[in-house]
């Protein structure tokens, strides 16, 4: 029977006809009952001797129904035991988990196999036997990740490894940084004759980190290169005026000149020869760090933000 049995009740998931047939027949019949208001043992021994089970059991589905009155109540309990069940007595469980408490909870950081140790010493001086290491390893795994980070490493490892990062990026001055990146439209072309595809474009960005505005841009369906960023570069230096009204377009883009430095992350077109020369001779820097980029907080080198 392929069943869910979270909470250790099955599921109506997967079911064989048989199997869903009766169980939709008991829960017809506890849903009856239950809406009788002058309900007799006679009424339950007709329904459970048509359903085949003792009127006992149908008494503690009823009952459990009427506490609980939904579908999963009538459901029969998994036999054997539930899984995440411990199977160790009260006082092994106490010891176990004051040994974790005490002995690997520290900043010392023990390791399992110490833990383990201890916690057998703390078994047999109360006359307990023993128990296995990876009884000790799976009610470690137990644990938060956020609570073994902060007993083991401290407070600040364990927001550095599990609290999210949250950083804002400034600067003082429009042009003072230019992010470029790139990216695969969610487009595709067709050829003007035939109609055909012939692929998505990429679209690479050159973002002002002051303004957020877009500095430049270069559509082509070429992989990236130094010639995506140099276009891109060349149309955000200039003035676009004339772009503008060679495309009919109204609406203003006040956005030229040299930057000051440029974010950019470790892609190959980034480290090309021609484009750190260019670079060079118009003034501007490569910025991949926030030592060379003027931030609050701070932020991964390899990440371009546009």
């Amino acid at each position: 029977m392929s069943t869910d049995r979270s909470g250790g009740r099955l599921r109506f998931l997967d079911q064989s006809d048989a199997e869903a047939a009766l169980l939709r027949a008991r829960l017809d019949a506890v849903t009856r009952l239950a809406a009788q208001t002058q309900r007799t043992r006679l009424d339950v021994e007709r329904e459970a001797a048509q359903l085949g089970i003792s009127a006992v059991a149908l008494y503690k589905l009823l009952r459990r129904y009427s506490d609980d009155p939904k579908p999963e109540s009538v459901l029969e309990l998994r036999r054997g035991w539930t899984k995440g069940r411990s199977r160790l007595n009260t006082q092994k469980s106490d010891i176990i988990d004051a040994a974790i408490e005490d002995t690997y909870l520290t900043r010392e950081k023990p390791p399992i196999s110490e833990l383990v140790r201890e916690v057998n010493r703390r078994l047999r001086k109360v006359g307990l036997k023993e128990v296995m290491a990876t009884t000790v390893q799976r009610r470690v795994d137990r644990l938060p990740a956020d609570l073994v980070l902060r007993r083991r490493e401290g407070p600040k490892a364990a927001r550095d490894k599990i609290s999210p990062h949250t950083c804002r990026y400034e600067v003082e001055h429009p042009l003072d940084v230019i992010q470029i990146d790139h990216t695969l439209a969610d487009v595709i072309v067709l050829d003007d004759i035939h109609r055909q595809p012939i692929g998505r474009p990429w679209l690479t960005l050159a973002i002002d980190i002051r303004t957020r505005m877009v500095f430049g841009f270069h559509v082509t369906l070429r992989a990236p290169c130094e010639c995506s960023v140099a276009y891109a570069l060349e149309q955000g230096i200039r003035t676009k005026v004339a772009w503008l009204t060679a495309r009919n377009i109204t609406a203003p883009w006040p956005v030229s000149g040299v930057p000051k430095a440029m974010h950019l992350d470790n892609a190959r077109e980034f480290k090309a020869r021609g484009f750190l020369w260019d670079a060079g001779d118009t003034g501007s820097k490569r910025c991949r760090g926030p030592s060379r980029c003027r931030m609050s907080a701070a932020t991964s080198s390899g990440s371009s933000g546009a």
